[in-house]
């Protein structure tokens, strides 16, 4: 107690087996230097509370397997550098309060299998920079309440695999630069409430695939920028309620493949610029209703192949200015009801060659055949 440390080089390790724990009060700390582990086994927890913190450098790691929990409160902070790793396996968690964060540098990682969860409450932030990974599989979920974050810079990645999920509520937001990326596959997914965002810039992507979904509700976003995509194959859907919107600039592009949907309710909006383009092969759409539009400048496109369709209903539009067009080939349809439009501003006059007839598109959605 009382700024009592404990100082661990050259490989010395701390074993706590059946319920042994530590517990660190009023700023003491654990350093761990050159390959100094702490294994923790069968219910060992690690208790950190008033700016009590963990420094581990060049690979020394935190093994947690059987039910061994980390608590931090109060501002108590994990620092991890040079490869040091945090392992986590059947069920054990990390819980995170009150500003207590984790640090991760040059290719430190959490590892996350069969259960093992995050918790992230009352502004507690994840930090990742330079290459370091958070791998969640088997059911590992990352629970995110309160306006906590998590940060991904230089090539930081979130890998998601067999169904474990990201859950963010209350204004929690992802961001992610320099070519950061999440990937999710087998069901596995993102759920986003209550304005709660995912920022991505600097060719950061999304990588969806095996039926792994985004559900957005309550005006949480998307926001894109310079050239970072979202990727969606077999099956993984985009679901936006209540105005929650996809923001697309500098040419960064939604790419869906082998049914892969999005879904527009409540007046939720796509805003492309500067040639941000959608993409659509395989007989995936995107379906709008109750006033959620497409808004479309400076030559952003949308290009549909083989089938894959436009559903609009209840006065959703798409707004095209500045050369922004829409390609259709192979029996890809646009199905409007309930007074929705097409408008074209500055757009060239395209046409669709379907079945022998030519269908051109004017400024109100008139078609004339020829």
């Amino acid at each position: 107690m009382d700024g009592s440390d404990i100082q661990q080089t050259d490989g010395s390790d701390i074993h706590e087996l059946n319920v042994s724990d530590i517990h660190q009060t009023h700023g003491y700390d654990i350093y761990q230097t050159d390959g100094s582990d702490i294994h923790q086994m069968n219910g060992s927890d690690i208790h950190q509370t008033e700016r009590s913190d963990i420094y581990q450098m060049n690979g020394s790691d935190i093994h947690q397997i059987n039910g061994s929990d980390i608590h931090q409160t109060d501002g108590s902070d994990i620092h991890q550098t040079d490869g040091s790793d945090v392992h986590q396996t059947h069920g054990y968690d990390i819980h995170q309060t009150d500003g207590s964060d984790i640090h991760q540098m040059n290719g430190s990682d959490i590892h996350q299998t069969d259960g093992s969860d995050i918790h992230q409450m009352n502004g507690s932030d994840i930090h990742q920079m330079d290459g370091s990974d958070i791998h969640q599989t088997d059911g590992s979920d990352i629970h995110q309440t309160d306006g906590y974050d998590i940060y991904q810079k230089n090539v930081s990645d979130i890998h998601q695999t067999d169904g474990y999920d990201i859950y963010q509520t209350d204004g929690s937001d992802i961001h992610q630069m320099n070519g950061s990326d999440i990937h999710q596959t087998e069901r596995s997914d993102i759920y986003q409430m209550n304005g709660s965002d995912i920022h991505q810039m600097d060719g950061s992507d999304i990588h969806q695939t095996d039926g792994s979904d985004i559900h957005q509700t309550d005006g949480s976003d998307i926001h894109q920028t310079h050239g970072y995509d979202i990727h969606q194959t077999d099956g993984s859907d985009i679901h936006q309620m209540n105005g929650s919107d996809i923001h697309q600039t500098d040419g960064s592009d939604i790419h869906q493949m082998n049914g892969s949907d999005i879904h527009q309710m409540d007046g939720s909006d796509i805003h492309q610029t500067d040639g941000s383009d959608i993409h659509q092969t395989d007989g995936y759409d995107i379906h709008q209703t109750d006033g959620s539009d497409i808004h479309q400048t400076d030559g952003s496109d949308i290009h549909q192949m083989n089938g894959s369709d436009i559903h609009q209903m209840d006065g959703s539009d798409i707004h095209q200015t500045d050369g922004s067009d829409i390609h259709q080939m192979d029996g890809s349809d646009i199905h409007q009801t309930d007074g929705l439009l097409i408008q074209q501003i500055k757009s060239d006059q395209f046409e669709q060659e379907r079945k022998g007839k030519t269908r051109s598109y004017l400024l109100k959605p008139n078609f004339e055949e020829k």
